[in-house]
Parts: structure tokens; C-alpha cells; sequence
């Protein structure tokens, strides 16, 4: 069949042209687009046959029991019978599907096949009401039915030109190499006694399913995550509506020049027909005059804003501690660091109790934290209450 002929008028979208239209789509809705991974960030999988045994079974059956009478909004257990799988959500996953979808065009991205991801999403949001973007799976099967995960996820294909616009909530940074810029780090959901074999963990404690306990819904991560998130829109549409108008007043200032330059034949002007550079209007698109990035980038600096930390017995001797990831992460949270106490210091960082800067801290009334207090403050993004946060004291 003949191809029918394009006008000279005509034309074809592209995939930049495309990107940029459904940018545009959602800047007018007054959304910004939020990329979701599911394993240990919104739930946590195991297979049926890691909980076969008589204590996992029973563990099952405790939990179950448990959530007998809930009702489908109130379960947060199942078993996925297609995929043999058992499912437990993260306490509170669907109220934060359903704040977030306010504010945000939902996508989902795993490193699971994509029957995974799929059969996830009708655990999560079965009516589809909330995840009305894409749905992706980037696991493929091999010849002997095993998982091979891919190498990394990226903001490609269906996701392809959301960068300026995209939160990315994942639980490991290493994953998005090309974009840890639209990372909000989340803490792990290891529910499963398997998920803390899997992050060799399992020396260090029992699973939630072991403890017979679970996260609190309203005092979660994820509850931490969506205050980031209401914060981030905020600030973008903000910054977006200031530069607009700042954009539309230029153009007026610029219009009403041109006239008046156009009335005044004997007027000093730049030239015939060229605007005065000092009014024309700002060359940032004020579409997208701030980038998600950049807000990220401010809101994580506000958390640490004020502190000073000294690191003692954090970093290997041989190591230059400017290159740490504790350091790195602690100047990303607006924190500054310096390597020996000072007048400023508000906080010395220590493994464990009783180094000369432990000791320091205690004589000059400044706070001694563990690394964890730096964590947690970075994975809530929130300051986090020195208090409970003192280092072991192995001297006891």
C-alpha cells in the first residue's frame, strides 16, 4: 500500500518532540512525573518455596491470622499464585499511592520480569487509579527460565525526556548511574528472612517477619518520602509561576519598548528592529525554569544546614576522609566537615565511644552520634533526634 504524501506544512513528531509535548502535558496539570521501584521499596517478594519449612510456615500463618478481617484496603500479605510468590506490602504503599498521584504522573520500574511488575501493580493500585504511567519490567528470562536482570535503570524509552521533571524513589542508588541527581534514596523494606540473606544482613538480626513486628503506616519511610515529595512539587511550581510572570513582564517591558522606539525617530536605539539586551526576556525556558535536580539538590541542604561534623574512628586511617561516602553524604545534606573539633563543631560522628573526640565533645556540651544518626537523618530527610542515636561504648 503506497505511503500517503506529507504537505509541505507537515510534520513528523520526533521522540524529542514528543518527550517535550508530554513534559508540557503535565507542567499544565501542575505535575511533575515520579518513577517508583517496587522490590524493598514498596514491598517486599520472596518465593513460596524460601518459606516451605514448619517456622516459616508458621511465621506465615501468625501473619495471616493477624489480618484475618481487614479487608482488601487492611491486607497487606499475599500470595501470588501465578508467580508462587509471597507479596507483603509496605505499610501505608496504597495512602501513599494515592497522595502522591495528586501531585504526580506515576510510573513504575523494576528489575523483575515484567509479569512481576504487572501482577505487582494489581496488589498495589487494583483499580489503576493512581499508577497512570508506565509499567516496566526490565528482567528478562533466560533459555533455562532463570532471571537476568538488567545492568541499570535509566529514564529511557517510555521514560525518555522526564529528566528535568522526574523524582526517582529507589532503595539503591547504585542502580541509576546516569541519574542519582533525580534520587530519593528510601530504606529498605526487608520484611522477609530471605530479603536480609539477599543484602547479607542476616547476621545482624532477625526479619520483621521473624520479630513478628512491621513498620508503623503514619511514622514509615514511605510517609517520610511523600513530605520530600509535597515539598519538591511545591518549590517547582513556585519557582515555575515566579519565572513565568518574571518571563511575561519582560516580554510587556520589551513590546513597550519597541514602540516607543518606534514613535521616537530621534531616540538612541540599539539599532533598527533589535531589542534592548538588558530587557530581553530570560533565554531559561520558563517552562522549566528549575529542574527537579536542582530542588532536590536545595532541599537536602536545608536538612544539615547549620551543623558541623567531626568524624572519630569512621574512616580507615589510610583513606583521605574528603572522599568518603559519609563525608560526601553529609556535605549533599548541607553539613560541613572538618577533620579536627573546633569552636563551631556541633557534632563528632564516632564508631564507638571513648576517643579523645568523644571525650572532647562531652567536656565542650556537643552532640556524640553514631553514623547511623547520619543515615537515617539523610534517609528521612529530616534531622534526626541525637538522643537516640549514641555510639556503643565497648569500654563497659
Amino acid at each position: 500500500m503506497a505511503t500517503k504524501a506529507k504537505g509541505p506544512g507537515s510534520k513528523v513528531k520526533g521522540p524529542a518532540t514528543r518527550a517535550s509535548a508530554s513534559v508540557l502535558n503535565l507542567l499544565e496539570r501542575r505535575k511533575l512525573a515520579l518513577v517508583l521501584d517496587l522490590d524493598h521499596t514498596l514491598l517486599n517478594s520472596c518465593m513460596s518455596t524460601e518459606m516451605a519449612d514448619e517456622p516459616e510456615a508458621g511465621l506465615l500463618k501468625f501473619r495471616l491470622d493477624h489480618e484475618r478481617g481487614l479487608g482488601p484496603e487492611g491486607k497487606t500479605l499475599h500470595f501470588v499464585e501465578r508467580l508462587q510468590i509471597w507479596t507483603k506490602l509496605r505499610p501505608g504503599v496504597k495512602k501513599f499511592l494515592r497522595q502522591a498521584a495528586a501531585m504526580f504522573e506515576v510510573h513504575v520500574i523494576t528489575m523483575g520480569s515484567q509479569s512481576y511488575a504487572d501482577e505487582m501493580r494489581q496488589l498495589i493500585d487494583p483499580g489503576r487509579q493512581h499508577i497512570k504511567g508506565s509499567v516496566i519490567g526490565l528482567g528478562q528470562m533466560d533459555e533455562f527460565g532463570e532471571l537476568r536482570p538488567a545492568d541499570k535503570k535509566r529514564l529511557d524509552g517510555e521514560l525518555s525526556g522526564l529528566d528535568s521533571i522526574a523524582v526517582v524513589l529507589d532503595d539503591h542508588v547504585g542502580v541509576w548511574p546516569d541519574h542519582e541527581e533525580n534520587l530519593i534514596e528510601i530504606d529498605r523494606y526487608l520484611y522477609f528472612p530471605s530479603a536480609l540473606k539477599q543484602f547479607g544482613m542476616w547476621r545482624h538480626g532477625a526479619s520483621l517477619l521473624e520479630k513478628r513486628v512491621d513498620e508503623v503506616a503514619d511514622r514509615s519511610t514511605l510517609s517520610a518520602a511523600f513530605e520530600v515529595l509535597r515539598r519538591v512539587h511545591q518549590d517547582f511550581f513556585a519557582e515555575r509561576a515566579a519565572h513565568l510572570a518574571l518571563a511575561n513582564k519582560k516580554a510587556k517591558d520589551a513590546e513597550m519598548a519597541d514602540l516607543a522606539w518606534g514613535l521616537d525617530s530621534e531616540s538612541e536605539s540599539d539599532g533598527a528592529g533589535r531589542k534592548n539586551p538588558e530587557i530581553t526576556p530570560n533565554r531559561k525556558d520558563p517552562q522549566v525554569p528549575v529542574t527537579v535536580p536542582e530542588i532536590l539538590a536545595l532541599e537536602k541542604r536545608k536538612i544539615l544546614a547549620g551543623t558541623e561534623l567531626v568524624f572519630s574512628g569512621v574512616f580507615p586511617l589510610d583513606a583521605a576522609p574528603h572522599t568518603h561516602k559519609m563525608w560526601r553524604l553529609a556535605e549533599q545534606f548541607g553539613a560541613r566537615c572538618e577533620t579536627q573539633p573546633g569552636p563551631n563543631t556541633s557534632h563528632v560522628v564516632a564508631k564507638t565511644w571513648g576517643t579523645g573526640k568523644c571525650q572532647w565533645a562531652k567536656e565542650n556540651g556537643k552532640h556524640v552520634v553514631s553514623p547511623d544518626w547520619l543515615f537515617c537523618s539523610a534517609f528521612l530527610w529530616s534531622k534526626a533526634d541525637e538522643r537516640a542515636f549514641n555510639p556503643p561504648d565497648h569500654r563497659k
